[in-house]
């Protein structure tokens, strides 16, 4: 549900995601997590590390970051 609502508003910060999911906090933070470890989504940090964003990752931005993992 996290993934399918971000893929829909494109860049979300986690206090979107809880508004947009009426999910809990913790089921969003581990969703999170998963998908960023998934390499499904990308995160951007702004204003000194207080503020994430978050997107989904297109076709080309996975199979490029695969490209720099295997070298």
């Amino acid at each position: 549900m996290v993934y399918e609502t971000l893929a829909k508003q494109s860049v979300m910060t986690q206090a979107e995601l809880l508004d947009a999911t009426r999910l809990p906090f913790r089921v969003v933070r581990d969703a999170i997590s998963d998908l960023h470890d998934a390499n499904v989504i990308e995160e951007d940090i702004y204003s000194h590390g207080r503020r994430r964003l978050y997107r989904p990752k297109t076709a080309e931005t996975r199979t490029a970051d695969e490209r720099v993992a295997s070298v």
